[in-house]
């Protein structure tokens, strides 16, 4: 079983409210950052105090409150801004890397990030715009209906007030963060996104996780131009592979503290297990079916028509990445159409 080690945050989450700043008995503090998203509220940011100053996790959200708060909670850690020697961010996701620039320009510190997830930023593919149009071709190719397919072209894109800045440390599998003072790793965990990093404190035996593994939601595991061919499967193997650390605590980018990482990287393993089976069963049911009609055919969180054009977007892309785990097993096959239909081998 998963233990709760959040009292408080998992509290606040119940009450729909603001968690406050909290400090750790790791040494460590956490910070949460509004996030305008619905089912999220905030981003636990993270600090830790080093021999020359202190490293941030995950800045947040590019928004005044969230600055407003990040600062606010540094200064709860009896530091300023002007302290913040280091800033890592686990992956480009606009609620953990939105305030990195800003961050870095105030301090004067570094950032880092995994080159895999830099090869995520738009200008590695000519833009927003032309981002836009690849993913334009995909929702076409999975059989999107067109309605909704244009409004999900005026809400998707990189954000303008984002400033995509170049990290210039680069942290591969395995890597120390060059933090005076922190004995910290970086965990490779790609399936979320390409480059997404986990950080283990192996004096502590606590883990920080961002949204590779979260006490209660299950990640959003996509395709997408910016995606790896099969992000399923590499989701499921850094499961496994961050699964086997020993740890005292887990904190996760979201929600709550906890702690069981290896009760919870099973719990989602089988999650996604129960998916693959539920997929070809509708497969079975509905040969030829696109993307789309597959989507529609599986269970989500309320019923498909109550879920808005975003949400069908990702569970559509969700459903993509299930399929292409199932294609690269040589499982399913696609008639080569646009959209593609889908059938079992």
């Amino acid at each position: 079983m998963v233990e709760i080690t959040g009292a408080d945050q998992k509290q606040a989450w119940i009450d729909k409210r603001f968690p406050s700043v909290e400090s750790l008995a790791s040494g460590w503090w956490s910070i949460p950052t509004p996030v305008p998203i619905p089912g999220l509220r905030y981003v636990l940011s993270y600090v830790a105090e080093g021999d020359d100053g202190i490293l941030v996790v995950d800045p947040g959200w590019a928004s005044d409150e969230a600055w407003d708060a990040l600062t606010a909670g540094i200064a709860e850690t009896g530091h300023t801004v002007k302290d913040v020697v280091g800033i890592l961010v686990t992956h480009a996701h606009p609620d953990h890397y939105g305030l990195a620039a800003k961050l870095k320009e105030e301090s004067g510190a570094w950032l880092g990030m995994h080159p895999a997830e830099i090869a995520t930023f738009p200008r590695r593919f000519g833009g927003a715009e032309q981002l836009r149009g690849q993913m334009k071709d995909l929702w076409i190719g999975s059989g999107i209906p067109q309605d909704d397919i244009e409004e999900m072209s005026q809400n998707f894109g990189p954000r303008p007030e984002i400033d995509w800045i170049e990290p210039e440390v680069r942290l591969n599998e395995g890597d120390m963060v060059p933090m005076n003072g922190l004995n910290l790793k970086s965990i490779w965990t790609p399936g979320h996104t390409p480059g997404h990093l986990c950080f283990y404190d192996e004096d502590k035996q606590v883990m920080l996780t961002g949204d590779h593994v979260l006490p209660r939601i299950t990640p959003n595991i996509g395709v997408s131009p910016q995606q790896t061919p099969n992000p399923l499967q590499e989701f499921m193997d850094s499961l496994t592979q961050v699964g086997a650390y020993e740890t005292k605590d887990v904190y996760p980018a979201h929600e709550y503290r906890f702690n069981g990482i290896a009760e919870r990287t099973s719990e989602l393993r089988e999650h996604h297990e129960h998916r693959l089976a539920e997929l070809v069963a509708a497969m079975e049911a509905r040969p030829n079916s696109t993307t789309y009609e597959l989507a529609e055919a599986l269970t989500w969180s309320r019923p498909w028509s109550d879920l808005q054009t975003w949400a069908r977007r990702s569970a559509s892309g969700e459903t993509l990445s299930h399929i292409f785990m199932l294609l690269f097993q040589g499982k399913v096959l696609h008639d080569g159409g646009v959209p593609q239909r889908w059938r079992l081998r």
